[in-house]
């Protein structure tokens, strides 16, 4: 079953909603910071590593990419088990073959 919830929260407490939402049986998380989103300059990665330790569920980075790097950063920074990027591509500032170039890298990280 796949269920869509959309929680706003304080940017101080993230991570305690995410604990919640865990609580209530959600098996993966997608937050966006609405800071960060559309401006290009990377995901908030400080956010996406407090949902991902607090709650051990698979995170998906969304809002921010700029380039290839911020996708990398996604996984090793922000301990992402996914990351979103649509703007980057759509106004073909970032090939996916750039990011394809990054796939050894990340499948380093053993993300499974």
């Amino acid at each position: 079953m796949l269920v869509f919830v959309k929680v706003e929260v304080p940017a101080s407490v993230p991570f305690e909603s995410s604990k919640k939402v865990k609580e209530l049986g959600v098996g993966e998380i997608l937050p966006t910071s609405k800071t960060y989103d559309g401006v290009k300059k990377g995901y908030d990665l400080e956010m996406t590593r407090m949902i991902a330790e607090a709650t051990g569920l698979p995170i998906t980075a969304s809002g921010g990419a700029g380039n290839a790097q911020h996708i990398l950063e996604a996984f090793t920074i922000g301990k992402a088990a996914a990351a979103l990027a649509a703007s980057i591509f759509h106004f073909r500032e970032v090939t996916i073959r750039e990011v394809i170039a990054d796939t050894p890298r990340i499948r380093s990280l053993n993300l499974e």
